[in-house]
Protein backbone atom coordinates (compact mmCIF):
# COMPACT_ATOMS: atom_id res chain seq x y z
CA UNK A 1 0.00 0.00 0.00
CA UNK A 2 2.66 2.15 0.64
CA UNK A 3 4.66 1.30 -2.47
CA UNK A 4 1.89 2.54 -4.47
CA UNK A 5 0.77 5.64 -2.48
CA UNK A 6 4.99 6.01 -3.00
CA UNK A 7 4.58 5.36 -7.06
CA UNK A 8 1.15 7.15 -6.99
CA UNK A 9 2.56 10.58 -5.66
CA UNK A 10 6.33 10.38 -7.69
CA UNK A 11 4.15 9.83 -10.79
CA UNK A 12 2.00 12.63 -10.14
CA UNK A 13 4.88 14.90 -8.87
CA UNK A 14 6.83 13.75 -12.44
CA UNK A 15 3.24 15.16 -14.40
CA UNK A 16 3.00 18.15 -12.72
CA UNK A 17 6.72 19.06 -13.85
CA UNK A 18 6.37 17.78 -16.88
CA UNK A 19 3.32 19.93 -17.41
CA UNK A 20 5.08 23.41 -16.03
CA UNK A 21 7.47 22.37 -18.66
CA UNK A 22 5.19 22.57 -21.30
CA UNK A 23 3.57 25.60 -20.01
CA UNK A 24 6.86 27.58 -19.29
CA UNK A 25 8.14 26.46 -22.72
CA UNK A 26 4.84 27.25 -24.77
CA UNK A 27 4.53 30.65 -22.93
CA UNK A 28 6.96 32.41 -25.50
CA UNK A 29 7.70 31.74 -29.24
CA UNK A 30 11.26 33.51 -28.50
CA UNK A 31 12.70 30.05 -26.53
CA UNK A 32 15.40 32.43 -25.27
CA UNK A 33 13.35 34.19 -22.54
CA UNK A 34 11.95 30.50 -21.57
CA UNK A 35 15.40 28.62 -21.52
CA UNK A 36 16.39 29.69 -17.72
CA UNK A 37 12.67 28.56 -16.26
CA UNK A 38 12.87 25.62 -18.51
CA UNK A 39 15.75 24.17 -17.09
CA UNK A 40 14.65 24.99 -13.45
CA UNK A 41 11.82 22.74 -13.65
CA UNK A 42 14.24 20.24 -16.10
CA UNK A 43 16.53 19.80 -12.40
CA UNK A 44 13.53 18.76 -10.57
CA UNK A 45 13.43 15.24 -12.86
CA UNK A 46 16.85 15.06 -13.72
CA UNK A 47 19.57 15.97 -11.18
CA UNK A 48 22.86 17.30 -12.57
CA UNK A 49 25.20 19.88 -12.47
CA UNK A 50 25.22 20.75 -16.00
CA UNK A 51 22.19 21.11 -18.50
CA UNK A 52 22.39 22.09 -22.03
CA UNK A 53 21.01 22.92 -25.62
CA UNK A 54 22.79 22.34 -28.50
CA UNK A 55 21.42 22.90 -32.36
CA UNK A 56 22.52 21.50 -35.17
CA UNK A 57 23.25 22.74 -38.36
CA UNK A 58 23.80 19.44 -40.98
CA UNK A 59 24.54 21.74 -44.01
CA UNK A 60 27.42 23.62 -42.36
CA UNK A 61 27.90 20.34 -40.05
CA UNK A 62 28.37 22.79 -37.02
CA UNK A 63 27.19 22.23 -34.08
CA UNK A 64 25.83 25.17 -31.57
CA UNK A 65 25.89 25.61 -27.57
CA UNK A 66 22.32 27.54 -27.75
CA UNK A 67 21.80 27.48 -23.63
CA UNK A 68 23.92 26.43 -20.78
CA UNK A 69 22.92 26.10 -17.24
CA UNK A 70 25.79 25.03 -14.28
CA UNK A 71 29.39 24.08 -14.80
CA UNK A 72 31.13 26.22 -17.39
CA UNK A 73 33.19 24.42 -19.84
CA UNK A 74 35.95 26.15 -22.02
CA UNK A 75 34.80 26.32 -25.90
CA UNK A 76 30.97 25.35 -24.27
CA UNK A 77 29.67 28.40 -23.58
CA UNK A 78 26.77 29.95 -25.36
CA UNK A 79 26.99 31.06 -28.65
CA UNK A 80 30.12 29.32 -29.06
CA UNK A 81 30.18 26.90 -32.45
CA UNK A 82 32.09 23.51 -32.66
CA UNK A 83 32.61 21.53 -35.75
CA UNK A 84 29.87 18.41 -35.51
CA UNK A 85 32.49 15.91 -36.31
CA UNK A 86 34.17 17.14 -32.77
CA UNK A 87 31.20 16.21 -30.84
CA UNK A 88 29.48 13.40 -29.93
CA UNK A 89 26.39 14.86 -31.32
CA UNK A 90 27.60 13.54 -34.63
CA UNK A 91 26.97 9.43 -33.07
CA UNK A 92 23.47 10.67 -31.67
CA UNK A 93 22.62 11.82 -34.97
CA UNK A 94 23.16 8.50 -37.01
CA UNK A 95 21.63 6.40 -33.98
CA UNK A 96 19.13 8.77 -33.12
CA UNK A 97 18.51 7.77 -29.75
CA UNK A 98 20.17 8.73 -26.30
CA UNK A 99 23.38 8.19 -24.99
CA UNK A 100 24.31 7.62 -21.70
CA UNK A 101 28.36 7.34 -20.44
CA UNK A 102 29.01 6.64 -16.70
CA UNK A 103 33.23 6.82 -16.51
CA UNK A 104 36.20 7.81 -14.31
CA UNK A 105 39.01 6.51 -16.49
CA UNK A 106 39.46 8.98 -19.46
CA UNK A 107 40.82 6.68 -21.51
CA UNK A 108 37.05 5.28 -22.09
CA UNK A 109 36.66 8.36 -23.83
CA UNK A 110 36.57 8.84 -27.34
CA UNK A 111 39.74 10.73 -28.52
CA UNK A 112 38.28 12.04 -31.05
CA UNK A 113 35.36 14.34 -29.06
CA UNK A 114 37.84 16.85 -27.23
CA UNK A 115 34.90 18.96 -25.47
CA UNK A 116 33.53 15.66 -24.12
CA UNK A 117 37.58 15.25 -22.53
CA UNK A 118 36.93 19.11 -21.32
CA UNK A 119 34.02 18.35 -19.47
CA UNK A 120 35.97 15.11 -18.22
CA UNK A 121 38.60 17.69 -17.29
CA UNK A 122 36.25 19.33 -15.34
CA UNK A 123 35.19 17.08 -13.06
CA UNK A 124 32.40 15.39 -15.11
CA UNK A 125 31.80 11.89 -14.71
CA UNK A 126 27.96 10.86 -15.71
CA UNK A 127 27.47 12.21 -19.44
CA UNK A 128 23.27 11.93 -20.38
CA UNK A 129 22.65 12.86 -23.93
CA UNK A 130 18.86 13.06 -25.41
CA UNK A 131 18.29 13.93 -29.33
CA UNK A 132 16.09 16.88 -30.11
CA UNK A 133 13.82 15.57 -33.26
CA UNK A 134 10.55 16.88 -34.41
CA UNK A 135 8.45 15.57 -36.80
CA UNK A 136 11.59 13.48 -37.91
CA UNK A 137 13.81 16.10 -37.99
CA UNK A 138 16.93 16.06 -36.27
CA UNK A 139 17.15 19.59 -34.28
CA UNK A 140 20.09 19.11 -31.73
CA UNK A 141 20.91 17.60 -28.53
CA UNK A 142 20.06 18.09 -25.07
CA UNK A 143 22.12 17.43 -22.14
CA UNK A 144 22.70 16.65 -18.88
CA UNK A 145 25.76 16.28 -17.16
CA UNK A 146 27.00 15.18 -13.54
CA UNK A 147 29.99 15.00 -11.71
CA UNK A 148 29.01 12.18 -9.83
CA UNK A 149 29.40 8.80 -11.05
CA UNK A 150 26.49 6.63 -12.50
CA UNK A 151 24.30 9.38 -11.90
CA UNK A 152 21.86 8.40 -14.45
CA UNK A 153 19.33 5.32 -14.68
CA UNK A 154 16.73 4.15 -17.44
CA UNK A 155 14.16 6.23 -15.51
CA UNK A 156 16.31 9.59 -16.29
CA UNK A 157 16.89 8.61 -19.61
CA UNK A 158 13.04 8.21 -20.31
CA UNK A 159 12.21 11.29 -18.26
CA UNK A 160 14.63 13.45 -20.36
CA UNK A 161 13.23 11.85 -23.72
CA UNK A 162 9.29 13.45 -22.76
CA UNK A 163 11.24 16.79 -21.55
CA UNK A 164 13.24 16.66 -25.03
CA UNK A 165 9.98 15.60 -26.98
CA UNK A 166 8.71 18.83 -25.44
CA UNK A 167 11.16 21.46 -25.91
CA UNK A 168 12.10 20.41 -29.38
CA UNK A 169 8.81 21.25 -31.21
CA UNK A 170 9.01 24.47 -29.20
CA UNK A 171 12.60 24.85 -30.39
CA UNK A 172 11.71 23.89 -34.33
CA UNK A 173 9.01 27.10 -33.50
CA UNK A 174 11.43 29.28 -31.88
CA UNK A 175 13.27 28.92 -35.56
CA UNK A 176 10.61 29.91 -37.27
CA UNK A 177 9.80 32.74 -35.13
CA UNK A 178 13.63 34.25 -35.61
CA UNK A 179 13.10 33.38 -39.35
CA UNK A 180 9.93 35.41 -39.20
CA UNK A 181 11.09 38.11 -36.98
CA UNK A 182 13.77 38.40 -39.86
CA UNK A 183 11.57 38.96 -42.45
CA UNK A 184 9.33 41.45 -40.43
CA UNK A 185 12.72 43.30 -40.15
CA UNK A 186 13.42 43.05 -43.93
CA UNK A 187 9.62 43.42 -45.04
CA UNK A 188 9.65 40.41 -46.86
CA UNK A 189 7.03 37.69 -46.47
CA UNK A 190 5.83 38.80 -43.04
CA UNK A 191 2.53 37.26 -43.73
CA UNK A 192 3.04 34.28 -45.45
CA UNK A 193 5.67 33.23 -42.34
CA UNK A 194 2.94 34.00 -39.79
CA UNK A 195 0.22 31.99 -41.27
CA UNK A 196 3.04 28.92 -41.59
CA UNK A 197 4.07 29.81 -37.91
CA UNK A 198 0.35 29.97 -36.56
CA UNK A 199 -0.61 26.44 -38.18
CA UNK A 200 2.35 24.83 -37.55
CA UNK A 201 1.60 26.32 -33.59
CA UNK A 202 -2.40 25.15 -33.90
CA UNK A 203 -1.28 21.66 -35.26
CA UNK A 204 1.46 21.63 -31.65
CA UNK A 205 -1.17 22.08 -29.63
CA UNK A 206 -3.38 19.25 -30.65
CA UNK A 207 -0.07 17.35 -30.53
CA UNK A 208 0.34 18.34 -26.84
CA UNK A 209 -2.91 17.92 -25.99
CA UNK A 210 -3.08 14.41 -26.99
CA UNK A 211 0.43 13.60 -25.69
CA UNK A 212 -1.02 15.15 -22.08
CA UNK A 213 -4.03 12.53 -22.15
CA UNK A 214 -1.75 9.66 -23.08
CA UNK A 215 0.74 10.36 -20.24
CA UNK A 216 -2.28 10.87 -17.56
CA UNK A 217 -4.37 7.46 -19.25
CA UNK A 218 -0.70 5.29 -18.84
CA UNK A 219 1.39 6.97 -16.35
CA UNK A 220 -1.57 7.89 -13.81
CA UNK A 221 -5.13 6.57 -13.98
CA UNK A 222 -3.80 2.71 -13.68
CA UNK A 223 -2.08 3.92 -10.55
CA UNK A 224 -5.60 5.24 -9.25
CA UNK A 225 -7.41 1.82 -9.99
CA UNK A 226 -4.93 -0.13 -8.16
CA UNK A 227 -5.93 2.36 -5.10
CA UNK A 228 -9.59 1.68 -5.58
CA UNK A 229 -8.80 -1.79 -5.17
CA UNK A 230 -6.48 -0.94 -1.57
CA UNK A 231 -7.60 -0.71 1.70
CA UNK A 232 -9.06 2.51 2.74
CA UNK A 233 -10.20 4.55 5.01
CA UNK A 234 -13.41 6.52 3.82
CA UNK A 235 -11.56 9.71 3.83
CA UNK A 236 -8.87 8.16 2.09
CA UNK A 237 -11.87 6.81 -0.34
CA UNK A 238 -13.73 10.05 -0.82
CA UNK A 239 -10.06 11.84 -1.75
CA UNK A 240 -9.07 9.17 -4.19
CA UNK A 241 -12.16 9.79 -5.71
CA UNK A 242 -12.02 13.26 -5.62
CA UNK A 243 -8.92 12.72 -7.37
CA UNK A 244 -10.29 10.59 -9.85
CA UNK A 245 -12.88 13.09 -10.86
CA UNK A 246 -10.21 16.20 -11.06
CA UNK A 247 -8.27 14.75 -13.34
CA UNK A 248 -11.02 13.01 -16.21
CA UNK A 249 -11.86 16.71 -15.69
CA UNK A 250 -8.75 18.14 -16.79
CA UNK A 251 -8.47 15.74 -19.70
CA UNK A 252 -12.21 16.17 -20.66
CA UNK A 253 -13.50 19.30 -22.91
CA UNK A 254 -15.32 20.80 -20.03
CA UNK A 255 -13.04 23.51 -18.90
CA UNK A 256 -12.31 24.15 -21.91
CA UNK A 257 -15.64 24.86 -23.15
CA UNK A 258 -16.29 27.24 -20.32
CA UNK A 259 -13.20 28.98 -20.81
CA UNK A 260 -14.45 29.63 -24.56
CA UNK A 261 -17.35 31.71 -23.71
CA UNK A 262 -15.78 34.21 -21.60
CA UNK A 263 -17.02 33.89 -18.25
CA UNK A 264 -14.62 34.55 -16.46
CA UNK A 265 -14.57 32.07 -14.11
CA UNK A 266 -12.58 32.30 -11.17
CA UNK A 267 -10.32 28.79 -10.39
CA UNK A 268 -12.58 28.49 -7.04
CA UNK A 269 -15.88 28.92 -9.15
CA UNK A 270 -14.51 26.13 -11.48
CA UNK A 271 -13.67 23.86 -8.52
CA UNK A 272 -17.02 24.26 -7.51
CA UNK A 273 -18.66 23.92 -10.49
CA UNK A 274 -17.31 20.56 -11.56
CA UNK A 275 -18.37 19.39 -7.79
CA UNK A 276 -21.89 20.19 -8.90
CA UNK A 277 -21.75 18.86 -12.55
CA UNK A 278 -20.66 15.91 -10.87
CA UNK A 279 -23.99 15.33 -8.79
CA UNK A 280 -22.42 16.75 -5.21
CA UNK A 281 -24.78 18.77 -2.87
CA UNK A 282 -24.37 21.76 -1.19
CA UNK A 283 -23.30 20.40 2.13
CA UNK A 284 -20.88 17.97 0.57
CA UNK A 285 -19.25 20.54 -1.46
CA UNK A 286 -19.11 22.81 1.86
CA UNK A 287 -17.26 19.44 3.63
CA UNK A 288 -14.65 18.89 0.71
CA UNK A 289 -13.94 22.71 -0.28
CA UNK A 290 -14.05 23.60 4.10
CA UNK A 291 -16.43 26.58 3.06
CA UNK A 292 -19.63 27.29 4.73
CA UNK A 293 -22.67 26.04 3.28
CA UNK A 294 -23.45 29.71 2.94
CA UNK A 295 -20.24 30.51 0.84
CA UNK A 296 -21.34 27.82 -1.74
CA UNK A 297 -24.66 29.10 -1.99
CA UNK A 298 -23.17 31.92 -2.32
CA UNK A 299 -20.96 31.03 -5.28
CA UNK A 300 -23.48 28.70 -6.67
CA UNK A 301 -25.80 31.85 -7.05
CA UNK A 302 -22.67 34.23 -8.96
CA UNK A 303 -22.71 30.51 -11.19
CA UNK A 304 -25.79 31.34 -12.24
CA UNK A 305 -25.78 34.58 -12.91
CA UNK A 306 -22.62 34.28 -15.28
CA UNK A 307 -24.44 31.13 -16.62
CA UNK A 308 -27.25 33.65 -18.15
CA UNK A 309 -29.59 31.27 -15.81
CA UNK A 310 -32.92 32.64 -14.43
CA UNK A 311 -35.51 31.33 -12.41
CA UNK A 312 -35.78 27.83 -11.37
CA UNK A 313 -36.73 26.22 -14.60
CA UNK A 314 -33.18 24.76 -15.79
CA UNK A 315 -30.82 23.44 -12.63
CA UNK A 316 -27.04 25.11 -12.51
CA UNK A 317 -26.01 20.86 -12.69
CA UNK A 318 -28.05 20.13 -15.96
CA UNK A 319 -27.09 23.08 -17.51
CA UNK A 320 -23.02 22.37 -16.45
CA UNK A 321 -23.95 18.94 -18.20
CA UNK A 322 -25.41 20.13 -20.87
CA UNK A 323 -22.06 22.12 -21.53
CA UNK A 324 -20.24 19.45 -21.76
CA UNK A 325 -21.88 17.89 -24.44
CA UNK A 326 -21.73 20.61 -26.50
CA UNK A 327 -19.21 20.72 -30.16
Amino acid sequence: MDILKGAFHRLSNEYEILAEIGRVISSSLDIEEVYQQFAKEAKKLIDCDRVAVYLVDLEKKTVTATYVAGMEIEGLRIGDILPLEQSILSEIIESRSSLVIHTEDVTELDPQYPFMLEGFKCGLRSFLSIPLIFRDKFIGVLNFRSKALNAYSERDVQLGERIAAQIAGALDNSQLFLACRRAEENLRDVNTALKVLLKQREEDIIETEEKILANVEELVFPYIEKLKISPLDPNQTNYLTIIDNNLKEIISPFLNKIRSRNLHLTPQEIQIAQLIKSGKTTKEISELLNISEKGIEFHRGKLRRKLGLKGGKNTLSNHLSFLQQLP
